[in-house]
């Protein structure tokens, strides 16, 4: 899942894979703005056919949040 998870995010926001680690966040990257935010969220639903609830979108603002919700919500 790791190699999975890391390409999306890069994908979404549009950056090398190598700048994606665990402490990569939501506005202190300027690739991740509230724009690629939105796109993140929907490539995340679509690679692990997930269904993030609304109230969860603000709080998953790190690769490595982002990670643990996925490990929760998936079969890991």
């Amino acid at each position: 899942m790791p190699a999975l998870l890391e390409s999306v995010i890069a994908i979404a926001l549009r950056l090398p894979r190598d700048e994606v680690d665990d402490a990569l966040a939501y506005q202190v990257h300027p690739q991740w703005d509230s724009a690629n935010h939105v796109a993140l969220i929907g490539a995340l639903e679509d690679a692990y056919g997930l269904i993030i609830a609304d109230e969860d979108i603000p709080d998953l603002t790190t690769v490595a949040i982002i990670r643990a919700y996925v490990e929760r919500h998936t079969a890991g």
